[in-house]
């Protein structure tokens, strides 16, 4: 194709490459705007609380509201249901239930309590389920060897994996936010120690190094921080330390004789629920995560039993800056190249039919002359004016007559 100028066009090859562009652009976009595996976004809203209470005699799941009203029961079960958790997106709780197993089992539901399903199956004691950020999988402690390990497997029940292997007991799993390790309680070193490991079970590391028992760990949201219940000053107490195992130091004082543990972390970060029977009944109690003050009493059930916690992670709804932003969104450029593309593609048309109409003459060759017309024009000749023949062409022309109308000639 050539353009206006008599040139071959490079629009067509500059069409090729912007469509290529173009084209691997909207895939890394789409790639990129594909779900990604769920995670529990930090900070996220602090939702509902789950827990398991004997209120009714046996061992049901309970979920409040963050200040410890609203409380709504979700399991209705003949057998024991314990252990809530909830899974990243908030959306599910898995829960061990001696439902179908006096030895109890993992299972899943929906966060209104529909939706039961089972996940383990095989006679022994399955408990304290985990889930995977992502949701697909959950870790849990079993003793279907003869002591306890931590295994995990699928929702569904298939692809079980066991993660510890160890003559001592492995146990209390809980994942990290980022999915890539896992927390747990071990007697391997002949006290109970916190331990993280890879979440295939490698690289297996103690973090706690104490002469005291420490149990019960727990992710902070953001992966810096674990929460843990500690006996280490004869007293159980809630604890707190770097991911790393340093920096620990003691949230809660409990007077001798009461027992603080299990502590969950609010989604947000700020807040730490734990368990306690510092007002004779075990209670659910919360307070602030940077120094354990404003401790605060969240359930009331005289003679009962509430525990084992856990906050509902909720995504948050993202901030609106009100000032534009100064980058372009994938959307904004999307639309740029494909306002760059309609604009070529009318170039190249408008150059195309512009190169229709105008053939080039090839180098070196002359246009030949438009051929004369056969009639000659007639020249009126003004009454008594005398008539010539031009000079050079020979067509007639007025005697008195310049030039030849015809050729342009002068005739002096």
């Amino acid at each position: 194709m050539t353009n206006f100028f008599g040139r071959k066009s490079v629009a067509p090859r500059l069409l090729m490459v912007v469509l290529t562009i173009s084209l691997l652009f909207l895939s890394l976009t789409f790639t990129l705007s594909m779900k990604q595996p769920v995670q529990a976004a930090f900070p996220g809203a602090n939702g509902k609380i789950a827990f398991h209470s004997l209120r009714t005699g046996n061992g049901e799941i309970y979920v409040m509201n963050a200040n410890g009203s609203g409380t709504v029961r979700l399991t209705d079960s003949q057998k024991s249901d314990f252990d809530p958790a909830w899974s990243a997106d908030g959306k599910k709780i898995a829960f061990q239930s001696m439902r179908d197993d006096p030895k109890g089992e993992i299972y899943v539901m929906n966060a209104d309590g529909t939706g039961v399903s089972r996940v383990t199956n095989n006679g022994y004691v399955d408990d304290y389920p985990t889930w995977s950020p992502d949701g697909s999988r959950l870790a849990f402690e079993s003793n279907r060897t003869g002591n306890y390990d931590v295994y995990s497997i699928n929702t569904d029940g298939s692809g079980e994996s066991r993660l510890t292997n160890n003559q001592a007991s492995d146990g209390y799993p809980t994942w990290s936010p980022d999915g890539a390790r896992i927390l747990f309680e071990s007697y391997r070193d002949g006290n109970w120690e916190i331990y993280v490991m890879n979440a295939d079970g490698s690289n297996q590391t103690n973090l706690t190094k104490n002469s005291g028992w420490d149990l019960d760990p727990d992710w902070a949201p953001d992966g810096t921080k674990i929460a843990f219940g500690s006996g280490r000053s004869g007293i159980w107490d809630v604890y707190v330390m770097n991911a790393d195992g340093s920096g620990q130091i003691k949230l809660t004082s409990s007077a001798k004789s009461v027992t603080s543990r299990w502590p969950a972390w609010s989604p947000d970060g700020q807040k730490i629920l734990f368990q306690t029977n510092r007002d004779g009944d075990w209670e659910i109690y919360v307070m602030n995560a940077a120094d354990g003050t404003m401790v605060t009493r969240l359930t009331t059930w005289a003679g009962g039993f509430n525990g084992k916690p856990n906050w509902q992670p909720v995504q948050a709804t993202p901030q609106v800056n009100s000032e534009k932003s100064n980058y372009v969104t994938r959307n904004e450029l999307a639309l740029y190249l494909g306002v760059l593309i309609v604009a070529i593609v009318a170039l190249i048309f408008i150059n195309g039919r512009r190169s229709n109409r105008s053939v080039p003459t090839p180098s070196g060759v002359q246009r030949p002359p438009a051929p004369e017309t056969s009639k000659t024009p007639i020249v009126s000749t003004p009454q008594g004016a005398s008539t010539k023949h031009c000079i050079k062409c020979g067509s007639e022309i007025n005697g008195r007559a310049k030039f030849c109308r015809k050729c342009g000639s002068t005739q002096d």
